[in-house]
């Protein structure tokens, strides 16, 4: 549970700040500048939605495996 609120919380401060990040580049673009928060932002909100993802049991790779470090084996590969 405490995984989900801290993945929560991480992406919706990254949706704030990549937000800041992509109105401060329409206003630089009149420079000619490019804010990098957007690259950045965007990095860390889709590893936030990715461990929200894994918290709620969903599956990344292939049914038999789950995400994250601490997988567990497939029934079937238990059995062999």
């Amino acid at each position: 549970n405490r995984l989900r609120i801290y993945s929560l919380s991480l992406l919706g401060t990254s949706a704030f700040f990549w937000l800041w990040a992509v109105y401060n580049t329409i206003d630089l673009r009149s420079n000619g500048g490019f804010d990098l928060g957007i690259a950045s932002f965007f990095g860390s909100g889709t590893s936030s939605l990715l461990l929200l993802r894994a918290s709620l049991g969903g599956r990344c790779y292939d049914r038999n495996r789950r995400c994250g470090c601490c997988a567990k084996k497939s029934e079937s590969s238990m059995e062999d």
